[in-house]
C-alpha cells in the first residue's frame, strides 16, 4: 500500500514540474530577445551522465546582468564535436523581463544550435 502512494506521489510531482516547466518557457516567449555573452560552460565527459551547465551575462539599459541555465540530463551524448561547438560559442539569444530585466531565461527556439535542450525547471 506504501508504494502505490510514493508512486502516485512521484507522477503528481512530474506532472506538476511538467507544466512548471511549460508556462516559465512560454510566458518567456513574449519578452524581448538579447545578445548574452556566455562566460561558462560545463558538461559531464565522455562516458559521463549529468547536465550541461551555462552562466552567461547579458546588458539591459546599461546595466549588466547575469543568469545561468542547465539542460536536461545528457549522458555521454555530447560527442566531442558538439563539445568543441559549444565551446567555441560564445553569444546566446536570451529573452529578459522587461518588468525585471534580472529574470531572464534560454529558450530553446531562439537558439538551435544548442547541443542539448534547456530545462525551465532544474530542481
Amino acid at each position: 500500500m506504501l508504494m502505490g502512494g510514493f508512486f502516485i506521489d512521484v507522477v503528481i510531482r512530474t506532472i506538476a514540474k511538467s507544466f512548471r516547466r511549460e508556462a516559465r518557457a512560454t510566458s518567456a516567449e513574449r519578452w524581448p530577445v538579447i545578445d548574452a555573452r556566455i562566460s561558462k560552460f560545463s558538461a559531464p565527459k565522455a562516458g559521463e551522465r549529468g547536465r550541461p551547465y551555462l552562466v552567461y551575462t547579458y546588458e539591459v539599459n546599461g546595466e549588466t546582468h547575469y543568469g545561468s541555465a542547465s539542460g536536461f540530463d545528457i549522458g555521454d551524448s555530447l560527442t566531442r564535436a558538439k563539445r568543441g561547438a559549444m565551446e567555441a560559442t560564445t553569444t546566446l539569444r536570451v529573452r529578459y523581463d522587461p518588468a525585471d530585466p534580472m529574470s531572464s531565461r534560454i529558450l530553446n527556439l531562439d537558439n538551435p544550435t544548442l547541443p542539448f535542450e534547456i530545462d525551465h525547471d532544474p530542481f
